[in-house]
């Protein structure tokens, strides 16, 4: 738990004495011990003395008065404000969309809110037919407020969100690989249709970079045979996209890249003109921008979004021999992720392995 306090030492009766300061309740109390020889000694019994005093605090669940009569929606507005700094801009957009769906308590007092209150607003969403990644969503975004509520501010004792019911997640259909003549189709139907979509489907089916990464393209990333990912269009403010860090510290790399996408790209950026920040495709939302491309596809027939080109171009390297650690890198994961996500390839690597033994030992 956060507590507030200050350790002061002073000499006293011919040793050394510990006076650790804390606020509960709005008020400054102490809690002292005198006696030893040195001030080392003192420090170390002050130590062990504060763990032992937030371990009794944190057991009895000091509530925090100064909040008594705070809202919902107060408390967001709070916790927003101490937090912006340590959360990234998404982050803040999702919570900022999560507490909007409750507006049925926001302006009940914190610690008047229950689960069936948090109850009600799900089995809303649910009878609005909110898909379950959505309401899950939303329950996590909210219980992150509640948890602070208890275990930062101290304003509540338990999370009224934590035994909320919530519809059984139904199993999602594994995730397909294209094969080579739906990925040829899928271009060629692009192509004839919007350039610009051609251009950045053509990118992620022949790089398996992220729809972000892609449209964080500027022309000094292009190379003769490599792109270079440092960075990504994301969201970086309220409702303000622009150019930012990537996922991960994995997510730099540079990339092997075959020429005719290379070419593509270049061709392009001599048709039109980049974006004002430099970017290659000058398109405004990233969100936007994806739902718009997955919308075209399926109206020209494809049942494909953007993430499966990506997928396909892992799976297609991973089967073609590419070694894990190689492809992990130029996918911009991790190894344990790359296993995790490809195990499906992986097998069939096993199953082509256990036939080369058999065959060997025969």
């Amino acid at each position: 738990m956060d507590l507030q306090y200050n350790i002061t030492y002073r000499q006293k009766d011919k040793g050394w004495q510990y006076i650790i300061s804390y606020k509960v309740d709005s008020k400054w109390r102490q809690k002292a011990k005198q006696g030893y020889r040195t001030k080392q000694e003192a420090k170390k019994a002050s130590d062990k003395a504060l763990s032992e005093l937030k371990e009794y605090l944190l057991e009895n669940r000091v509530i925090n008065h100064d909040y008594n009569n705070i809202t919902f929606k107060e408390f967001y507005e709070i916790y927003n404000y101490d937090n912006k700094l340590y959360i990234t801009a998404s982050t803040a957009e999702n919570l900022k969309y999560s507490v909007n769906n409750f507006k049925l308590i926001h302006d009940k007092k914190l610690k008047d809110i229950t689960t069936s209150d948090i109850q009600v607003v799900i089995d809303n969403m649910y009878r609005e037919n909110r898909k379950q990644t959505t309401v899950r969503s939303r329950l996590a975004y909210i219980n992150i407020l509640f948890n602070a509520a208890v275990n930062k501010y101290n304003i509540i004792t338990e999370s009224p969100a934590a035994d909320v019911k919530l519809k059984k997640n139904i199993d999602k259909p594994e995730r397909r690989a294209l094969d080579k003549k739906e990925v040829d189709d899928l271009l060629e139907a692009l192509k004839n249709d919007k350039l610009s979509y051609y251009i950045v489907a053509l990118t992620a089916s022949t790089t398996g970079m992220r729809i972000g990464e892609i449209l964080g393209l500027t022309k000094g990333d292009i190379g003769e045979d490599t792109i270079n990912v440092n960075k990504q269009y994301k969201m970086i403010g309220d409702n303000v996209f622009g150019l930012g860090p990537l996922k991960s510290k994995n997510s730099n790399r540079i990339i092997p890249v075959p020429k005719t996408t290379i070419d593509a790209i270049n061709s392009f950026m001599v048709l039109y003109s980049p974006a004002p920040d430099g970017r290659i495709f000058n398109f405004g939302v990233k969100r936007s921008f994806q739902t718009s491309l997955n919308r075209r596809l399926k109206e020209l027939g494809f049942n494909v979004c953007m993430h499966e080109l990506r997928h396909t171009y892992a799976t297609n390297l991973i089967a073609s021999g590419v070694d894990l650690k190689t492809a992990a890198y130029i996918l911009g994961h991790d190894m344990k992720m790359t296993m995790n996500v490809y195990s499906h390839v992986n097998n069939s690597m096993l199953n082509d392995a256990k036939d080369k033994i058999n065959n060997l030992f025969k």
